[in-house]
This record gives C-alpha cells, sequence and structure tokens, in this order.
C-alpha cells in the first residue's frame, strides 16, 4: 500500500513513547514456539549495530527513495524507534520524500489522492512542528521514555524519596509535570555539521571494531538498552 504522512507521527514518539517505542527482545526460553520466537524478534527495536548502518546511508545520500518508497522518518516511525527534534536528520527533506519536481507515485493523502512533492513538503514540515509541540509538553508517565536519562534518574530519585516518606504517588506524578526538559543537559544532542555527523558515525563504528577484536570472546550486545518505565 501507499505511505500516508499522518500529521502526529512523529509527535506520538514523544507522548506516547511507552507504547510506540520498540523493546529489546524479551529472553527466550526452550518453551517457546517458532512463532513465538518470530514475533519476538520482529516486534523488538532494531541491534544498535543495523541502526548505525541505516543511518550511515541516509546520511551519505545513498538511499533512492524512488526504489525503497520510504524516507527517513517512515524508517524511523515503523521501527519504533525514538525520535527527538535534535536529530539534523529530521530537517534534511531530500532524504524524506523525493524531489518536488519528481512525479510521486507512493505518498497519498487520506482519501488516497497521489500528494504533489509541495504537499508532501508541507505535510513533513508540519509533522516536525507537531514534534516541537510534544517535546516541549510537559511531562506525563505516557512520555517518560522520551526524556534524557539525566531527567528519567532525577524522576526516579523523587519517586523514591515520596515512597520513603509515605507520598502519594500523585504527588510525585504532579511535580514532574513541572520540571522542564531544559533543567538536565541532554547527550543526545549532537554538531549538525554534515561532515561532523559522518566523523560520529564512523568514530563509532571503529570504537565497536576495536572492542571486538580486542574481546572476541565476549559476547557483543545486539540490541541498544532502552530505559524502562518509571515505577509507580
Amino acid at each position: 500500500g501507499k505511505n500516508l504522512i499522518c500529521f502526529t507521527r512523529l509527535a506520538d514518539a514523544i507522548l506516547n513513547a511507552n507504547e510506540v517505542l520498540r523493546r529489546p527482545p524479551r529472553a527466550i526460553t526452550a518453551s517457546d514456539s517458532i512463532e513465538v520466537i518470530a514475533k519476538s524478534i520482529l516486534e523488538s527495536v532494531l541491534p544498535q549495530d543495523a541502526q548505525d548502518v541505516v543511518r550511515g546511508l541516509f546520511i551519505r545520500d545513498m538511499v533512492d527513495l524512488d526504489t525503497a518508497r520510504f524516507g527517513y522518518s517512515d524508517y524511523l516511525v515503523w521501527c519504533g524507534l525514538p525520535i527527538t527534534p535534535m536529530d539534523p536528520l529530521l530537517y534534511d527533506h531530500a532524504i524524506h520524500y523525493p524531489d518536488v519536481d519528481d512525479e510521486n507515485t507512493w505518498i497519498s493523502d487520506e482519501e488516497g489522492k497521489d500528494l504533489s512533492g509541495y504537499e508532501i513538503a508541507a505535510r513533513i514540515d508540519f509533522s516536525i512542528l507537531m514534534l516541537q509541540r510534544a517535546w516541549n509538553a510537559p511531562w506525563t508517565p505516557q512520555s517518560h521514555v522520551s526524556f534524557s536519562t539525566q531527567h528519567k534518574a532525577a524522576m526516579k530519585t523523587l519517586a523514591t524519596v515520596a515512597w520513603k516518606y509515605g507520598m502519594p504517588n500523585e504527588i510525585s506524578l504532579r511535580v514532574n509535570a513541572f520540571l522542564p526538559r531544559s533543567w538536565w543537559p541532554d547527550d543526545r544532542k549532537q554538531c549538525w555539521c554534515h561532515d561532523c555527523l559522518l566523523l560520529s558515525l564512523s568514530t563509532s563504528l571503529r570504537d565497536k571494531v576495536t572492542t571486538r577484536e580486542a574481546s572476541p570472546s565476549q559476547p557483543t550486545p545486539m540490541h541498544q538498552d532502552v530505559p524502562q518505565q518509571l515505577p509507580a
């Protein structure tokens, strides 16, 4: 079927992060059937190695959108990957959809009508505006995993202190909503220079290779750690 650009699909990765973002696969047991194992793998987050490779292809503009029939934002949404307005690739129109002057045959509107390049650009831009709005919205339990590591650690500390002193959970939830993202540093910030993006990716890949060559007997985690939901 054709791709439909929903205005809120990027914002949903923030407002409903606990449901939208995928988790690492659960541990497989000997009693699991092939169907259960396959479902666990298909519904889990992509291995970090695969994420790095695909991101590198988009950074180097090596993805033929007409052939692939999807763009960078489609890839993030369909794979349930974290989405933040700090990702510079989100603002590069060339990796989201074909050139505005090219004929579009794979992106349609709600009625199944092919969108023009300018209509696609407008939808992408509006979805990014919705993402920015969601990013600045108050904290909620549903958006918890979209916050920075330091921010989540602070909220966990507050929840622990509140529990220790017998305070109702509702008080912690109300306090958390008044704590903006800007109070804690976010390690997802990065330089937007194209050369810096390439350097960061290549450095990460070289570090992985060096680590694996130094410890060939140690199994390498296939999936990145995904922070768990704040306990009630």
